[in-house]
């Protein structure tokens, strides 16, 4: 009942491509334990500090909102269509994540932020965006071992590219590590086996 009343009411916000991944049924089946934020308006004042000082190389914040991915695989030249149905698996396990628990973007709840992007369709929480690197770091680290540093370090500058662009807080941002980490493991020890 609950996924019902909550998936409707964002679902007129969403781009067709995120409605079809709250549809898609991923390859490997993960438990996703609970996840929980701070109250926002108390966490937006981080985000307003954040945005402030800007601690996010411009040469980032110019690729993170829709090239974030592409990012990652330059380091290691690496081809996304490789990764496919991992990236599918992930953008789809977020988009429930973020359904289900509707949270307001930081715009949502304070004059003062304004978010800079188009992508901000969905929940907020947890970010998508970090989500998805975090788990590509990993995925790229096992197999890139030598890019491990670069590729850690580069995803922590996309992650907070959102908090920093106002499309998030630093929760969202520590539960997309969470769970993009725990996708890429549950992968990982399933190529493994």
């Amino acid at each position: 009942m609950w996924w019902g009343v909550i998936k409707s009411k964002w679902m007129g916000q969403m781009s067709d491509s995120k409605k079809e991944l709250l549809e898609h049924e991923p390859k490997i089946k993960i438990d996703i334990p609970k996840m929980s934020y701070p109250d926002d308006r108390k966490e937006v004042k981080e985000v307003i500090k954040i945005m402030k000082e800007k601690p996010v190389p411009k040469d980032i914040m110019s690729r993170h909102d829709k090239d974030s991915d592409q990012v990652l695989f330059d380091i290691v030249d690496a081809k996304s269509s490789d990764y496919e149905d991992f990236i599918k698996d992930v953008n789809s396990y977020v988009m429930r994540e973020k359904v289900k628990y509707a949270r307001k973007r930081p715009n949502e709840v304070s004059d003062i932020v304004e978010s800079k992007t188009e992508t901000d369709d969905t929940p907020a929480f947890p970010s998508g965006h970090a989500t998805l690197v975090y788990a590509l770091e990993k995925m790229l680290a096992d197999k890139y071992p030598n890019k491990a540093e670069q590729l850690n370090n580069t995803t922590e500058m996309l992650a907070l590219a959102r908090v920093q662009l106002g499309s998030h807080y630093p929760s969202d941002i520590k539960a997309g590590k969470q769970l993009g980490y725990l996708i890429a493991k549950k992968y990982l020890g399933d190529k493994n086996k």
